[in-house]
């Protein structure tokens, strides 16, 4: 096999070894020299071989480089032969030459060089960006190295739409440095660059520098560089398949519940498609209030060249009878924008009862009834259920789970107790909210208890709808009737339900969401009730477990025209009543012997004066009792700073609602620790005016409430609080934006915020005016 030659028909210096067994260098070379001064290098030969071996060397014919007279030598296996050369010149300009060594097996040469010092880069001389999306930047690297003696300094040139990013301005002698081209096409053509790169010496312009304005500075020697650049600027094209207009349905979806939907992109050019999603509304549209229902993951990416890519969009809203619609824009810097809308509606919870009313009949007073009501979720959503005027398992009518969570599809039973301890009617209106539900589910409980001495006359559900029908149609109450004839006593007749034992049907009035809200809202001392009670909420505030509080008051007005018997149900005790006036005034004090926050809902029940027996009660004209809460507050604990209540949602957002109606929100409020905790939900505060100073009373100015305003949250249970947006002016560019302070435990230096927002729009109908003929 021939032997490899190098540069100059040079051998390797391996293949030397093998050759000829003599060890050398490949060159011998100046670096730093002088002209007219000498300088001499040695040469040094060893022989390798395991034989002595003869040789000789032949001068180099240049007369810059001098050697010894060429005397032929031995070597023997191992040993080394010094050599040295001499150099003489005369200018400064590079010296190349060649020194012949002979031996018994053949030649070689070894070259001796000075170098001058000098800059010399080396670089690519072509860079081809192929096919690059238009306005975008497209980059590729290359590596400039410094093959040259000195530091070199580099500055580059370039036009549009190619760039140069260099991340040094010098690169050291035998290093290298990376750099970064970049190719951004503005229009869909075919472009051609020579980037110029100079390359002087980093020395000679630090000596210019300082010499500044000095003109004996000799400039520096520049080395001009060329790189040729050329690229193809193509559109972008983003679409769906089929090509019609993007549009993702998600359908009815229950609230709370996030459900996401795919879209396929494709991208049918032969360039990458970079893009970003985003929200966008044009000038008649007003921006979506936060939380956001809608949004993408991801939102940004790459769509290689004749590929697809797969987006999700997300929907989740905790907005019941919300239709919500919102567009995203997907787009990319240099193609057609693609617009995609997202419909969906936030579908109520599904839940019912088993029954409407729950009537305990005739029992005897001083014992406890039981009956069993269920209740049906059908929805795929876990329903967090609350009777909310009943929640304390304490009172003539009490629950075994006054809260809890239905499972989804499935159902749960809960008892209702009735422990009558008078010989009294009693009717109460329980209302149930159901966490993600249009409307609360009303109960009716009824029962009418006796004991030997006192009986009155049976209540029944068609008593209570004839009565409710007939304050929905105006009339407040029934009218009186004149007093029976001589000759006849009521206590000769026999009640008519006895005469008669078929039940009447009366035909239910079904109230909308809003009036059952209303109702379930509508404070204990409106003048809309028959009976009202001021205040509705007494809270006793810090007290002491060895004393007593202070006493308060409570008022009790009757509306009605007929005289009434008031009986408070004091919780544990026996029962109290109060004299028959229109105005009845009862003292209340809490006490507690536990270092905890207490609460009660005292029940009084009212009913009418004649209907303590059913020889009075004309059963035609029956009006129900009345049963109105009271809920009392108070609390035994120091000062604490580890309350923590939980909030479902702290920012809520209320769907459109036009001036004078009303909708509603139900958020749910957790004790995740083991002590009852009390909370109080302060008035609306406007968000706008907080931030800006102003005052913190929003009055009638943002139609925001609040209901219940405070409670007791026993341990690991829950509260639902209902949240009101009844606006009066329309107001569409600018929201009413207000916060509800929650304070827990009365710890009101630190309160939680709920956030709520709402827009009113001002709706007109415009219609187009025909012309008579």
């Amino acid at each position: 096999m021939a032997p490899h030659l190098g540069n100059n028909g040079q051998l390797s210096r391996d293949e030397r070894v093998q050759l000829y067994g003599i060890d050398c260098d490949d060159q011998v070379m100046w670096h730093e020299w002088t002209p007219g001064v000498e300088s001499v290098q040695d040469l040094v030969l060893q022989n390798v071989a395991l034989v002595t071996q003869k040789v000789k060397f032949k001068l180099p014919p240049t007369k810059e480089f001098d050697m010894p007279y060429p005397e032929p030598f031995k070597l023997a296996p191992g040993m080394k032969k010094v050599i040295p050369i001499s150099f003489r010149p005369s200018k400064y300009v590079p010296h190349v030459d060649r020194v012949q060594i002979v031996t018994k097996g053949g030649s070689f040469f070894v070259i001796v060089k000075a170098v001058v010092k000098d800059v010399a880069l080396s670089l690519p001389h072509f860079l081809d960006f192929g096919l690059c999306p238009t306005m975008e930047r497209s980059q590729q690297q290359i590596d400039v190295y410094n093959t040259g003696t000195l530091k070199a300094s580099m500055k580059w040139h370039a036009r549009p739409p190619f760039t140069v990013r260099c991340p040094a301005q010098t690169v050291e002698v035998g290093q290298s440095v990376r750099c970064v081209v970049e190719f951004e096409p503005k229009t869909a053509s075919v472009f051609d660059g020579l980037i110029a790169c100079e390359v002087a010496s980093a020395a000679a312009n630090a000596i210019v520098d300082d010499d500044g304005d000095d003109s004996s500075a000799r400039a520096p020697e520049v080395k001009p560089y060329a790189l040729q650049c050329t690229g193809v600027g193509k559109l972008p094209h983003l679409c769906v398949p089929g090509g019609q207009m993007p549009l993702v349905e998600f359908g009815a979806v229950s609230p709370g519940k996030r459900v996401p939907q795919t879209l396929e992109l494709l991208n049918t050019t032969p360039v990458r498609a970079v893009f970003r999603v985003r929200a966008v509304h044009d000038s008649s549209e007003t921006a979506p209030l936060p939380p956001a229902a809608f949004w993408v993951s991801p939102e940004s990416g790459v769509v290689e060249p004749n590929c697809s890519f797969t987006m999700t969009f997300y929907f989740q809203s905790h907005t019941v009878k919300e239709h919500a619609c919102q567009r995203f824009q997907i787009s990319t810097p240099g193609g057609t924008p693609l617009v995609v809308t997202c419909k969906a509606f936030c579908q109520p919870i599904g839940v019912v009862m088993s029954a409407r009313s729950m009537n305990f009949g005739e029992v005897p007073s001083g014992r406890v009834f039981s009956r069993t009501l269920q209740l049906e979720n059908h929805s795929d959503r876990p329903a967090p259920y609350h009777f909310v005027n009943m929640d304390n398992q304490k009172g003539v009518f009490w629950l075994d789970r006054p809260m809890g969570i239905i499972p989804p599809d499935s159902f749960m039973v809960v008892t209702v107790l009735f422990g009558p301890m008078s010989p009294i009617n009693y009717h109460k209106k329980v209302s149930c909210v159901i966490k993600g539900a249009s409307a609360p589910l009303t109960l009716d409980l009824l029962g009418s208890a006796h004991n030997d001495k006192v009986r009155p006359a049976r209540l029944e559900q068609h008593h209570i709808d004839i009565f409710r029908n007939m304050q929905l149609s105006g009339v407040r109450e029934h009218q009186i009737v004149e007093s029976t004839p001589e000759g006849t006593s009521l206590d000769d007749e026999l009640p008519q339900e006895e005469l008669d034992p078929q039940v009447p049907e009366v035909p239910v009035k079904q109230l909308s969401a809003t009036a059952s809200f209303l109702e379930l809202m509508l404070p204990t001392d409106s003048k809309l009730r028959d009976i009202t009670i001021s205040p509705g909420n007494m809270d006793f505030g810090q007290n002491s477990v060895l004393s007593t509080s202070e006493k308060q008051t409570v008022t009790i007005t009757n509306r009605t025209s007929q005289k009434v018997t008031v009986i408070w149900m004091m919780a544990g005790e026996t029962r109290i009543p109060c004299v028959p006036d229109e105005k009845s005034l009862f003292s209340a004090r809490s006490s507690s012997d536990s270092t905890d926050s207490t609460g009660e809902l005292l029940e009084v029940v009212v009913a009418q004066k004649i209907n303590r027996t059913f020889r009075l009660v004309d059963l035609q004209r029956f009006t129900p009792p009345w049963t109105i809460t009271l809920r009392g507050m108070g609390h035994t604990m120091a000062a604490r700073t580890d309350t923590q209540v939980d909030i479902s949602e702290t920012n809520v957002r209320f769907r459109s609602c036009p001036p004078g109606e009303r909708t509603y929100q139900v958020v749910m409020m957790t004790n995740p620790g083991d002590m009852p905790l009390s909370y109080q939900i302060l008035p609306a505060v406007d968000a706008a005016k907080v931030e800006d100073g102003g005052s913190l009373d929003l009055g009638d100015e943002a139609p925001f409430r609040a209901w219940p305003t405070q409670g007791i949250i026993l341990p690991h249970q829950f509260h639902l609080i209902v949240l009101e947006f009844a606006p009066t002016v329309a107001r569409n560019d600018v929201p009413y934006v207000a916060n509800f302070q929650v304070v827990a435990d009365y710890f009101d230096s630190q309160p939680k915020m709920i956030r709520v927002s709402g827009r009113v729009p001002d709706l007109a109908f415009k219609g187009r005016r025909h012309s008579e003929e």
